[in-house]
């Protein structure tokens, strides 16, 4: 759609910038040290992986506690131009 590729345009592709100028794209959210600095579309991959993961764990516990109150503090990149973090909330 054009939402995600103005989401890609705009706020993946510059958040993979700001981490290669900061010197950060050489360690994973796991600590694994890379020789080289990881590829787009491996951090393309993991903001997917942590976005629907975000959602999801939301989703489930909302099903869970229908009656409860779910807030989520969510960082704007992870839902500008409909973001994976809301579409698959919705999903």
């Amino acid at each position: 759609t054009t939402a995600f590729r103005e989401y890609i345009a705009y706020v993946v592709a510059p958040s993979y910038r700001s981490h290669k100028e900061m010197g950060i794209l050489r360690q994973t959210i796991s600590g694994q040290q890379l020789k080289e600095d990881m590829p787009f579309k491996n951090f393309y991959s993991g903001r997917m992986l942590w976005d629907n993961s975000m959602a999801n764990t939301g989703a489930v516990w909302t099903r869970k506690n229908p009656s409860g109150l779910l807030v989520s503090v969510i960082g704007a990149d992870h839902v500008k131009f409909g973001g994976r973090g809301t579409t698959a909330f919705r999903e």
